[in-house]
């Protein structure tokens, strides 16, 4: 799995690059995963891994691209004449990119809390996304070095370990940017028709799940283990980098601190919030849809590729609620990702949803 790091060194490596790294480096072995850890390469650095004299702003995207986990140390470098906190320019470049080639759930950000906090001070379009990990280390409180390097490991080794048990998905190859949009923008624009369709028409939502790579296993069942090469679930909505189906329904109870977890059944919890497990699946890892069905199954076939590892086709698993839109629309808005529930239900012994 390839994570890529995005550093600065507009403040002292000993407080920021340096200690990120090592603390990073640290996470991966806690988290005991072949973890493929690369840093952006500026000026001062050769594009590892590329022959000849590659264009490095082109080599680095290219590698941001092919990554599973991008990190970047979104630390405030100087104040603008409003004196607004400004993170390093060539970082939030590369973060940029990083959202739109991996998606928001796929990027962490750190930042050094000795220079700045981020309340009131990071870009609107960073503000209500996932909130940066965040330490403080300067001069002042250097001699305070190893307490803080534990905790930073431990909030990179929970940030690290969701991708460790879903990592990316290897899509459709592209000769170029355009034809990637091109094709993602086709998907979104028949998904949404038959969408429309569904909703208007009161059809039933059913649609099938196959693993190109294991074609050939349609339409027979088997019964090895694992996650089967084909199954069945319904639509749900799109979302911005693909396609919302529901996997199951149920209900989570609500924690004191406003957090979500597993009901306990089997003493008659009935739980607060009834919700959907749902699976999102990017345009970039669908290949084709079929959408006249076939002699088995006359619902739509959405060809798509499997993570090698935990053979699923999703990039998140997440819980969400109905909300009533009127006129017979109904939206679904995620309250929490599968992981964290998971995470709070250890604490009261509860494995399974319901």
């Amino acid at each position: 799995m390839k994570v890529f790091y995005s550093w600065q060194s507009d403040i002292n490596v000993k407080y920021n690059r340096y200690f990120q790294l090592d603390c990073l480096k640290a996470a991966v072995k806690k988290v005991n995963q072949e973890f493929d850890l690369k840093e952006s390469m500026r000026e001062d650095h050769d594009t590892k891994g590329v022959s000849g004299s590659p264009d490095i702003a082109t080599t680095i995207l290219s590698k941001i691209e092919n990554s599973d986990i991008f990190i970047g140390d979104i630390t405030f470098v100087s104040f603008s004449e409003k004196n607004r906190a400004l993170s390093n320019p060539n970082v939030l470049i590369e973060l940029g990119y990083a959202m739109h080639a991996l998606g928001d759930e796929r990027v962490i950000n750190v930042i050094n809390t000795a220079f700045g906090e981020p309340e009131n001070n990071i870009p609107f379009d960073l503000a209500h996304k996932r909130w940066p990990i965040s330490y403080d280390l300067s001069d002042k409180n250097f001699s305070d070095k190893a307490t803080v390097k534990e905790k930073l490991i431990e909030s990179f080794v929970s940030a690290l370990k969701p991708y460790a048990k879903q990592p990316k998905v290897v899509g459709p190859k592209f000769s170029s940017n355009g034809d990637k949009v091109k094709h993602q923008e086709t998907l979104r624009k028949r998904l949404s028709e038959y969408i429309q369709k569904i909703n208007h028409e009161k059809l039933k939502r059913r649609v099938i799940l196959r693993d190109l790579d294991r074609a050939d296993h349609y339409p027979e069942v088997s019964d090895d283990e694992g996650i089967s090469p084909w199954f069945k679930v319904e639509l749900a909505q799109l979302y911005h980098r693909g396609v919302q189906v529901f996997l199951q329904a149920g209900a989570l109870s609500i924690c004191e601190d406003g957090s979500y977890r597993f009901r306990d059944t089997k003493n008659g919890e009935q739980g607060e919030e009834r919700v959907f497990l749902v699976g999102e699946i990017p345009f970039i890892n669908i290949e084709t849809i079929n959408f006249d069905g076939d002699e088995y199954d006359y619902f739509p076939h959405i060809f798509c590729h499997f993570s090698e590892k935990n053979q699923e086709p999703y990039e998140r698993l997440i819980f969400c609620k109905e909300i009533d839109m009127g006129h017979g629309y109904k939206h679904y808005s995620v309250i929490e990702t599968l992981d964290n529930v998971q995470e709070n239900s250890k604490k009261y012994g509860l494995e399974y949803f319901a």
